[in-house]
């Protein structure tokens, strides 16, 4: 409330309000000036204030945000990886700049980053057709061809991977990537139009002695569920009626062509009217995964049976989960457990490769090749699973919010 009470312009508390809490503690921080806060309620796009609640949230991060001089450098720093961000802290104040203001030198940097990455690995300089360790020139024409926006900090992480079922199958993706972008695609775009050959390719996390001990369980947002999910008859008339509409065939029909933005928009209207949302009347169908097909990540820890205690607050959850940055949380989700006994569902459970995180900033890979599992940027241990029935996981809990 003493932050509130300091906006006096009633569009900047009305913005402040809509905030969820953990952008309120990034914004009322001591560290955020008067300026820098007026310039975080300027924000529009979620994906903006996602990068300076997580800049934040990791103090040199953030100090350098600070000194940057002007708009388009701070637009750029949000822009680019965490992992980019800590290289960059430390750096001369001019050559900070120079990366920032110039995409060829940012992409040099970026080279030059992998060219540290693969001297360590030999076997990818081979698969790259580089015959010779000692041939920097080389090295450095190959890679740069691969590294750039933002296929660069991608491409790092691929370099280290050591988490593939089938090791080979890292300098594969590596080649496939390479030879797209000698056919003529940008590395971005090559390494999505690459992603469906290589997510899912990590170790079995069965095989981990502990796996038949640690739950694990999953988050879902209900505006998701009813975004992408089979929703109940009834349940879709009340939506087309929140949006102020008529169910009738042409509104259910006009629905059904564009559900992820009719859905959200009658889903938060019903919500603020009263709705209570119930997973198991309101959906009948819903496929717990990624983007395109992809697996879904699952937290993988038995720290997190806390989750599942209806004594913890919503808010609470979302903070345990990792998930402060994500804002459909904040309308109700349920947890959901995968029931591991079943053979189809242990088979599904793999260790996240940088395939699996291809399209998530916050990505952080594991060194150690014996892990099972991957590690978040919120720390907490996760494992990445095959596209999963709703129907055939075990409801734990249901959080309004």
């Amino acid at each position: 409330k003493a932050v509130a009470l300091t906006i006096t312009d009633t569009t900047k508390r009305d913005k402040f309000k809509r905030l969820n809490p953990v952008e309120m503690r990034t914004f009322a921080n001591a560290g955020m000036s008067a300026a820098l806060r007026d310039e975080f309620l300027a924000f529009t796009r979620w994906q903006d204030r996602t990068a300076i609640t997580v800049m934040q949230a990791t103090a040199p991060h953030f100090s350098l945000y600070k000194t940057l001089a002007s708009d388009a450098e701070k637009a750029k720093f949000r822009d680019i990886t965490p992992d980019e961000r800590g290289d960059m802290v430390g750096q001369p104040a001019a050559t900070i700049t120079q990366l920032l203001t110039d995409e060829a030198k940012l992409n040099e940097w970026r080279t030059f980053r992998n060219v540290q990455a693969v001297a360590a690995d030999r076997s990818v300089l081979a698969a790259l057709g580089v015959t010779d360790p000692a041939d920097a020139v080389k090295i450095a024409e190959e890679l740069a061809k691969i590294s750039t926006g933002k296929a660069g900090e991608r491409m790092r992480r691929l370099i280290t991977e050591q988490g593939f079922e089938n090791p080979a199958d890292r300098n594969a993706s590596i080649v496939d990537v390479r030879d797209r972008v000698k056919a003529g695609a940008d590395p971005w775009a090559a390494m999505e139009a690459a992603k469906p050959s290589w997510h899912l390719k990590g170790k079995l996390t069965k095989n981990d002695g502990g796996f038949g001990r640690v739950p694990i369980l999953k988050a879902i947002p209900h505006l998701t569920m009813c975004q992408y999910g089979t929703l109940a008859a009834s349940f879709k008339d009340e939506l087309i009626e929140a949006n102020g509409q008529t169910a009738d065939a042409t509104t259910r029909a006009a629905f059904d062509a564009d559900q992820s933005n009719q859905a959200r928009s009658g889903f938060l209207a019903w919500k603020r009217a009263g709705g209570v949302f119930n997973p198991s009347t309101h959906v009948t169908s819903y496929s717990v995964q990624g983007r395109g097909n992809a697996g879904a990540y699952w937290m993988y820890s038995a720290d997190m049976v806390a989750v599942c205690d209806p004594a913890v607050g919503g808010q609470d959850v979302i903070k345990a989960c990792a998930i402060e940055e994500s804002p459909e949380y904040n309308d109700g989700f349920v947890i959901v457990e995968l029931p591991t006994t079943d053979p189809a569902m242990a088979n599904s459970v793999r260790r996240p490769t940088m395939w699996d995180g291809l399209q998530f900033d916050q990505f952080a890979g594991v060194d150690n090749p014996g892990q099972c599992f991957g590690v978040t940027s919120g720390g907490t241990p996760e494992v990445v699973v095959a596209p999963t029935p709703f129907g055939s996981c075990v409801v734990k809990r249901n959080v309004p919010m």
